[in-house]
């Protein structure tokens, strides 16, 4: 935090701080821009309840963040303003011309500081920042018009005004405290269960980890310290805000007392007093634990029990201190070399975009390429249908042009919606470290290709697939630490989590060194279950039978547990990947363990098809699924106990007709047979087809509810001539071909 040198209006900025200041310069810009519109429609309208909530949320949240920053020229300015703004919502002033502008003069002191503070984070490259706000006659005349204006309509008992402290105790005036714990009780507490619950869940999913495998991380320790110090501050406004001793009240002191513990603990590790140990980290997950559930009673509306919420806290605290880690604290201090912290990158300037505007671009690139598609299929027409092949050529010119600046546009708009998949795994190693800790079982997560970017909406939905997958490995394809010694193992296993490119895909893959899963059991079961019948499970190969954990209430799990076990998890990975035009592969080895693999497209807008007819429907095969597209002699197609075979460079591939595999019928017969070879990666299957077409850039839709579960569809798309073709699912075209 900002500390206060010799001279008025300077302050020391810590280079661990000025990463949170370059974050509230950006957020309270944006916010004041919104405050100065607000103020402008004060005199245009009647009704300016709204307007005025939304300034006032903006210049407190502004007026907090100053003050745990440490800014307290900002922090005075922004109290004015808000004493201002709380009178004006409470009926006590009356909005006019004069009232406005003022307001209006506020807010521009304020940018010209938030101005300066931009200037400063700008030019600073490395080490702490010394931090210059020398003082202006403009803001010292507008604080004190703000406090005539106060003064001439002031309220009964009203006292000096006094600033909120950045460790949480109450500077404010008692009227001020009064009218917003009157008007504004819930909507601050909604405040700071929303702030609160962003950093709980960044210091519980990212920073612990990042500790617990690399105590050295200079950059986690200093974001945990900031953000423990921050909920600490939050927790002092509630305390400001209820006075009333109660027990919730006294639930919020201990909790604050708790961070305060906390932060005490991390400054000793931040000035080399003691080093990282588990017991530090667990009393971090115990203190966020514990607020996280106090924010969910409060949601819920429930009155929080304190001895529930901070059991884990008062048990750990109430065990004997760790003196190990205490006693080599001072020679560990000597023998670590300092640590360096990497100078922070100038701020760059960013603009925010709604998800539903993105959307709607993302949609328009879609529709646009159905508009170039038809330019190919006017010009084949007026070369073909009305022999006009100078007019064809120009529109296929055209046409070409249009293909490219679109093509141009869909990258674009791509890569802005693509994110790492690193928050995504970050929640992983908490939820695997608290199986292991429930089932006494040893396991280490270790996660690979972080980096690995997918597009936003398939980040947010593969994330419950994903969970399920993980707590399932974790729980049922782990043995116990002593089943693992007695199999010749490493007592710890092992699950890695990983995310690669494969061509247009992503492939995430969830692999154990479990037991592996036995097929001949999974046949057992099933049959048990009635899902198949006895003569069914002797012709099955290793792969179909290892399919059947994906049947909907299919479970070999002995006991049930509050983790997994209840056959609801791998039917529901199984449809919610297939939702995503994905598909979710299996492979398991009896005693080396089991590797689910889920395959992903890189988006779910636009994508590269095959146009195909087969039956008496028009089908889109996606591009990235073909190996090869070949016209075979009939007679070079074979029958084999009933399976067609078809010798190709040396490889003999099974083929299915694509209309049978869908149920359509078959195609004519014809001399000339076109394939299509397909692959999921590890297999090649052929497919017979009535006629090629071309290939094209397809927006995909989602089918409805009632077509979403016919086998082997993917969705469907509109095609240049106004037709509808169904999108085929090439991975699940393979499993229905029996390959």
């Amino acid at each position: 935090m900002a500390k206060t040198v010799a001279n008025v209006g300077e302050y020391l900025i810590l280079q661990d701080d000025i990463q949170m200041l370059r974050e509230f310069v950006g957020e309270s810009s944006e916010n004041l821009r919104d405050i100065h519109q607000r103020l402008q429609k004060l005199q245009t309208t009647e009704d300016s309840a709204a307007d005025l909530n939304e300034v006032f949320r903006h210049v407190h949240n502004m007026k907090c963040v100053s003050s745990f920053a440490g800014i307290t020229d900002v922090t005075a300015l922004a109290h004015q303003l808000e004493s201002v703004i709380v009178r004006l919502r409470g009926g006590d002033m009356k909005i006019d011309p004069a009232l406005v502008a003022l307001l209006l003069g506020a807010c521009d002191a304020l940018g010209g500081m938030l101005l300066c503070l931009k200037q400063t984070c700008e030019k600073h490259s490395f080490g702490d920042l010394t931090l210059v706000l020398a003082p202006s006659e403009q803001v010292e005349t507008i604080k004190s018009e703000l406090v005539g204006v106060m003064n001439k309509q002031e309220l009964p008992g009203e006292q000096e005004p006094r600033v909120l402290t950045a460790q949480g105790g109450s500077e404010a005036d008692d009227a001020l405290m009064a009218a917003i714990q009157q008007q504004d009780a819930g909507e601050v507490m909604d405040s700071f269960l929303t702030e609160a619950d962003e950093h709980v869940d960044m210091v519980a999913d990212q920073l612990l980890i990042r500790l617990s495998g690399n105590d050295q991380d200079a950059d986690a320790l200093a974001d945990l310290f900031r953000r423990i110090h921050t909920i600490k501050g939050l927790l002092g406004v509630v305390l400001s805000l209820d006075t009333a001793e109660t027990p919730r009240r006294d639930l919020v002191k201990e909790l604050q007392s708790v961070f305060h513990s906390v932060e005490s603990s991390l400054e000793k590790v931040r000035r080399g007093e003691i080093i990282i140990s588990e017991r530090l980290i667990n009393l971090c997950y115990a203190a966020v634990d514990g607020l996280r559930r106090f924010s969910q009673c409060m949601r819920r509306g429930e009155e929080p029990d304190g001895a529930e919420i901070l059991f884990e806290w008062r048990s750990m605290t109430t065990r004997t201190e760790d003196k190990k880690n205490r006693g080599g604290a001072a020679s560990a201090a000597k023998a670590a070399p300092p640590r360096q912290v990497e100078s922070v990158a100038t701020a760059s300037a960013t603009i925010r975009v709604s998800e539903e505007k993105l959307n709607r671009l993302m949609n328009i690139v879609g529709e646009m390429s159905i508009g170039k598609n038809a330019f190919f299929l006017v010009a084949n027409k007026l070369m073909m249908e009305y022999n006009l092949p100078v007019m064809a050529r120009e529109v296929r010119e055209a046409g070409q042009w249009v293909a490219r600046m679109s093509s141009e546009l869909e990258d674009s708009v791509m890569g802005i919606r693509m994110t790492e998949v690193k928050g995504l795994f970050q929640k992983f190693p908490r939820v695997v470290r608290d199986i292991a800790m429930q089932t006494g079982k040893k396991i280490v997560l270790e996660m690979e290709g972080e980096e690995t970017e997918l597009d936003k909406t398939i980040i947010e939905q593969i994330g419950d697939p994903l969970m399920h997958l993980v707590r399932n490995a974790a729980d049922h394809g782990m043995e116990a630490a002593s089943v693992r010694v007695a199999a010749g193992k490493d007592p710890q296993g092992k699950i890695v989590l990983r995310a690669y490119n494969r061509g247009k895909h992503v492939m995430i893959e969830v692999e154990d060194d479990g037991p592996g899963m036995d097929p001949s059991a999974i046949k057992e079961k099933a049959v048990q279950k009635g899902f198949i019948t006895h003569e069914q499970a002797e012709t099955m190969s290793k792969s179909q039978a290892l399919q059947l954990i994906f049947l909907p209430g299919f479970s070999t799990a002995k006991t049930i547990s509050d983790i997994s076990g209840r056959g609801v998890g791998m039917d529901v990975v199984k449809t919610n990947v297939g939702n995503l035009k994905g598909a979710v592969l299996l492979d398991s080895e009896m005693g080396r363990g089991s590797k689910v693999s889920i395959q992903l497209p890189l988006t779910l807008a636009v994508s590269r098809g095959m146009l195909v007819e087969s039956g008496d429907l028009s089908l889109i095969i996606p591009i990235e699924y073909i190996v090869e597209m070949v016209k075979a002699p009939r007679d070079s197609l074979a029958f084999r106990q009933g399976k067609m075979l078809f010798c190709h460079r040396g490889e003999v591939l099974g083929v299915a007709c694509l209309a049978e595999v869908l149920g359509r019928g078959g195609d004519a017969k014809q001399d000339i047979v076109p394939v299509i070879i397909l692959t999921d990666g590890k297999q090649r299957v052929g497919f017979t087809v009535g006629r090629l077409l071309s290939e094209m850039d397809v927006l995909v839709k989602p089918l409805p509810e009632y077509l979403s579960a016919i086998p082997g569809m993917g969705g469907a798309t509109i095609l240049g001539d106004g037709r509808v073709a169904l999108v085929l699912n090439p991975l699940e075209l393979i499993r229905m071909a029996g390959g």
